[in-house]
């Protein structure tokens, strides 16, 4: 029948579910963003995923990210039918500091018996199951897209899908010492963000004069590593000699030393 399931491909007939976010706060609200499978969908970027409207003002919004391109946002993502297990990427975006946002999910076609949801707050990494009966409420950072991973497939996909995820996310903003350290005329350096943030990472002399910045940028969560080439923001070369590196974001930074011989 086309109710027919592949439980080691995941695959499965006929099952159509769409689910609506409402997201909130004291003085605007956003209910235009959904995403499920459509009979009439595909996995891909497809006539059935609306690209979102401009922003108007200061009014907060969810949008999904399809394919993990980030500069468009979109306020559906329908996928096929052909598949169970997915994982979807929504973000809660403003142009300002906001306080208290609540966060729901409605069924508009109801998700088949067998199928789980969870929703992953990667900013805060914390999960939430029972998604329909449950406000999510959480505080956003100025320009900064607020994160959460949608999850929905069988149950043990589900389960190992959020584990994985969570391994991936970094538990700590860090920066590693460069290697190799000294250097000449390269070295590199390792850095980690737990979660979205506005990052710089700049070299400095020792008098404090800043030399260079490697990355100016937002980054969502993830380990990261980037070479200096001892160039400053010229293109000239600088002289051996001890340089630091500074890895900063709004809240946090992190500095190591590095020595340049020639």
């Amino acid at each position: 029948t086309n109710e027919n399931v592949n439980r080691s491909s995941g695959k499965k007939v006929g099952q159509e579910w769409i689910i609506q976010f409402l997201v909130k706060e004291k003085n605007s609200f956003d209910n235009s963003t959904l995403m499920g499978r459509k009979e009439s969908a595909f996995d891909y970027i497809d006539h059935s995923d609306t690209p979102m409207l401009p922003n108007i003002g200061n009014s907060i919004n969810a949008a999904l990210i399809l394919n993990g391109q980030q500069s468009k946002k979109y306020s559906s993502d329908f996928r096929s039918i052909d598949v169970i297990n997915g994982v979807w990427d929504l973000q809660i975006l403003s142009e300002q500091n906001v306080d208290n946002i609540e966060l729901m999910v409605k069924d508009i076609i109801s998700l088949p018996e067998e199928i789980s949801i969870a929703i992953l707050d990667v900013q805060r990494r914390i999960v939430f199951t029972n998604i329909f009966s449950r406000k999510i409420i959480f505080d956003k950072i100025g320009e900064l897209e607020y994160e959460f991973k949608v999850v929905v497939g069988e149950s043990g996909y589900v389960d190992q899908m959020i584990k994985d995820l969570l391994e991936v996310i970094p538990n700590n903003f860090s920066l590693s010492k460069n290697y190799p350290n000294p250097f000449n005329p390269i070295t590199n350096l390792d850095f980690s963000i737990p979660k979205r943030s506005n990052v710089t990472l700049r070299v400095f002399n020792m008098m404090g004069q800043e030399l260079i910045t490697l990355i100016n940028e937002k980054k969502s969560y993830g380990n990261y590593s980037i070479s200096w080439n001892g160039l400053d923001e010229k293109g000239v070369n600088v002289a051996s000699g001890v340089y630091f590196a500074e890895l900063r974001t709004r809240n946090e930074r992190r500095i190591t030393k590095m020595l340049l011989l020639k």
